[in-house]
């Protein structure tokens, strides 16, 4: 049988591809990100990281330890350092979260 005209080659128009994995802990969530090429963890938790050294990532890790640390690793990247990597991974994402929300509760306290 022929292949369908409407079967093509993988398209790449897309300039980003975004994606979550969402799981338990311990499901190699962390180690699966580490397998990515020229790959940079935003890391909450700076032990979260060890699975993926272990099963021998070469991707590199930014520790950030508050909002203002996400903010400037957001301005890094925004202005040029996107180009240093083909991946960026926040590990963990609800901490990254966490971050948020505390510091727009102490920025609304200020107020």
């Amino acid at each position: 049988m022929p292949i369908p005209g409407k079967i093509q080659e993988l398209s790449s128009t897309v300039p980003f591809v975004k994606m979550m994995i969402i799981a338990p802990p311990s499901w190699g969530k962390t180690v699966f990100a580490g397998t990515a090429d020229r790959a940079l963890f935003l890391t909450t938790d700076p032990e979260g990281t060890v699975s993926a050294k272990v099963s021998g990532s070469t991707a590199k890790e930014w520790v950030i330890p508050d909002w203002d640390e996400i903010n400037e690793a957001y301005r890094y990247l925004r202005d040029g350092g996107h180009k240093d990597f083909n991946w960026v991974i926040i590990d963990n994402i609800t901490q990254a979260q966490r971050m948020a929300q505390r510091s727009s509760m102490e920025i609304s306290r200020k107020m």
